[in-house]
């Protein structure tokens, strides 16, 4: 829960504050926000109602807790699945340029989506007596409402839920099959012309070339600082001859390197969205792998009939906590986007550091008095 709080809300002020505003960074921070709110409200809440089962007594509190836990849950699905079209117009169909008004419209439909979807379990969840391993000592838990309990509409909202994730598994699957395949295409390809490889008699010099191409030609997706408005490439050209002579100049080969720079730069921006597309898949596995347990509760659920009457206090917690592994994913993100994005590495240790030397300047403020006033002294005495 500590990690997850203080993580998502270190991606929201980097993301938010030190990088500039692409699709991605949108959709990662819109993530963030959704992984705050389940860190911050649904995860504390659970962990009351794992370690005191049968003391949860607030109704409305219950219905509040379970409706911001699936809001979170599908608002991330809606999430994925917008950050995979990105990744498939961006990489597929370069041409299509979806514009930064059209990626926040595409997040506040995210939020609208997800509070759709949560909207029957506020009317689903309630407080439910039951019974508590002291014979004829009975505690109230946080689960479905015994005017709902196995009835059509918690069978029909659990298949709709399972059914939407389905289709989200199989639209994910299908785009980044896309995606690797495009990708795997590129690297196959040949970059600019072909150079010739020197012979063993021939001399070798290697005369480096630097270009400069503008963060607009490319898609911003390594996730950049703002300060990085431009990005270097290094280009190793391969010059033979006997005699060491240097490179003629003429127009039709300045023509010729700066189609090949172009096409290098071009190449490198791609070689960027396919990093940032290496960092989206990742959050984008870990979110299925951690849900794919609290599925499996919700069909057994949903087929077995007083399933949670029927086990044992340990079964019971043991189900519990298989049914809420969706908030690992919550909170993994941010070591996601550590591990694989150098340049969010290196702002959230900035931000950190910052912080740190911010709290020792208050704690130890300079002396600067009695600075002052030693250095009258030497000064006099001199």
């Amino acid at each position: 829960m500590v990690v997850g709080v203080l993580g998502n809300t270190l991606v929201i002020y980097v993301y938010r504050r030190r990088f500039k505003r692409t699709s991605s960074n949108y959709f990662i921070l819109t993530m963030a926000i959704f992984d705050l709110v389940a860190c911050g409200v649904g995860m504390p809440t659970e962990i009351y109602d794992l370690l005191k089962p049968f003391t949860f007594y607030s109704d409305v509190g219950c219905k509040i807790f379970r409706s911001t836990e699936i809001f979170t849950i599908y608002g991330s699905v809606v999430v994925l699945v917008e950050i995979a079209f990105d990744r498939y117009f961006k990489i597929c169909r370069p041409l299509m340029v979806v514009s930064l008004f059209k990626i926040k419209a595409l997040c506040m439909v995210a939020a609208v989506l997800a509070l759709l979807f949560s909207t029957p379990s506020f009317l689903l969840n309630g407080i439910k007596r039951t019974q508590t391993p002291i014979r004829g000592v009975c505690g109230f838990d946080c689960s479905i409402a015994h005017a709902y309990k196995n009835t059509a509409f918690q069978m029909a909202y659990y298949v709709f839920l399972a059914v939407v994730f389905i289709l989200t598994l199989i639209i994910l699957t299908l785009l980044y099959v896309r995606i690797w395949l495009e990708l795997r295409q590129r690297r196959r390809m040949v970059i600019g012309d072909q150079l010739t490889k020197p012979r063993d008699d021939e001399l070798a010099e290697v005369k480096r070339f630097r270009v400069r191409y503008a963060s607009s030609m490319s898609d911003e997706e390594s996730g950049g600082s703002r300060a990085n408005s431009a990005t270097n490439l290094t280009l190793n050209c391969i010059n033979t001859g006997a005699n060491n002579s240097s490179l003629t100049a003429t127009m039709s080969s300045s023509t010729s390197k700066r189609s090949r720079f172009s096409s290098l730069a071009s190449y490198a921006s791609r070689l960027h969205a396919s990093r940032t597309t290496v960092v989206l898949f990742a959050v984008t596995v870990a979110f299925v792998l951690s849900f794919l347990p609290a599925l499996g509760v919700m069909v057994v659920r949903t087929v077995v009939k007083d399933f949670d009457e029927k086990q044992s206090m340990g079964s019971l917690v043991a189900t519990k906590i298989f049914s809420k592994f969706n908030f690992i994913n919550n909170a993994i993100n941010p070591i996601i986007y550590s591990f694989l994005n150098i340049n969010f590495r290196r702002q959230a240790r900035k931000a950190v550091e910052k912080v740190f030397c911010c709290d020792r300047r208050h704690r130890h403020p300079p002396q600067k008095a009695d600075s002052d006033r030693s250095t009258k002294k030497e000064y006099i005495h001199a």
